[in-house]
């Protein structure tokens, strides 16, 4: 075993070994390279698409429309409170419902100005992220205005596939609001 031929050999097979491990780390490492690659590119993508769907969306495909500048934080919140003016088909607002023993609260666009208040298709938050969708069927009802907590931002695409882009996400902070 001592023996110096024998010895090279082992020696050999290790170094062809470590060679093999580390050539399969180093494939490992490109995949994930590439990986994260493709993913800023679908997203740097999809804000081409989304940008360019809300260029050309009209009064029907509004709830995919993705404007940046509209973003908003806590502190411009007095500014989204409603007026019934200021509310118009087309727009999302948090609707709150008031039970018994809590609130709770729904986000949603507005379909149409009716006397007493507006019709509202309700958004389904995709839990635990911040995301939500249009449920299938329809969410429909009808809402007054005194249940309107406040009017949402337009909202931004989210997701890189098909299924996801139809996910909507908001510029605001939600998290104080116990939104279903």
């Amino acid at each position: 075993m001592t023996a110096t031929p024998v010895k090279d050999a082992i020696f050999e097979t290790e170094r062809q070994r470590d060679l093999k491990r580390k050539k399969k780390e180093e494939a490992k490492e490109n995949k994930k390279q590439k990986i994260t690659k493709r993913k800023q590119d679908k997203k740097r993508d999809q804000a081409k698409v989304a940008l360019d769907f809300s260029d050309s969306s009209d009064a029907a495909s509004v709830e995919l429309c993705a404007d940046t500048d509209d973003s908003l934080h806590l502190s411009d919140m007095e500014e989204t409170v409603k007026e019934p003016t200021e509310i118009k088909p087309g727009d999302f607002v948090l609707v709150r419902y008031v039970s018994k023993k809590s609130s709770k609260y729904y986000a949603g666009e507005v379909l149409e100005i009716e006397l007493e208040g507006y019709s509202v298709n309700f958004l389904k938050r995709k839990v635990p992220t911040w995301k939500f969708v249009f449920p299938q069927p329809k969410d429909e009802a009808f809402v007054t205005t005194d249940e309107i907590e406040l009017r949402l931002p337009r909202p931004n695409l989210s997701g890189g596939t098909e299924r996801a882009v139809k996910a909507l996400t908001f510029d605001i902070d939600l998290s104080q609001f116990p939104v279903e």
